[in-house]
């Protein structure tokens, strides 16, 4: 004969829902800090083409003030010494 024995059917149910839910918070923690890692390693490169345009620009326009919503701009007023 067998010493087996089982609990009861609703707390085996809920026990694996519990795990369940923690698998699952577990994968989303992994899958957020993989996005985090693409977008650090994605931003340096964005910001250095944002850069390079905004120097294209100041060739093209001198020191300006852009507005960037409307793309209005006025030139920046030069120091007097």
């Amino acid at each position: 004969m067998s010493d087996l024995k089982k609990i009861e059917k609703e707390e085996l149910d809920k026990l694996r829902a519990l795990n369940s839910r923690i698998n699952n918070i577990r994968d989303q923690i992994s899958e957020s800090a993989i996005r985090q890692q693409v977008l650090v390693s994605t931003y340096p490169s964005v910001e250095n083409e944002f850069v390079s345009y905004q120097n294209e620009l100041t060739k093209k326009y001198g020191d300006i003030n852009l507005n960037m919503m409307t793309g209005e701009y006025t030139i920046k007023d030069e120091k007097k010494d």
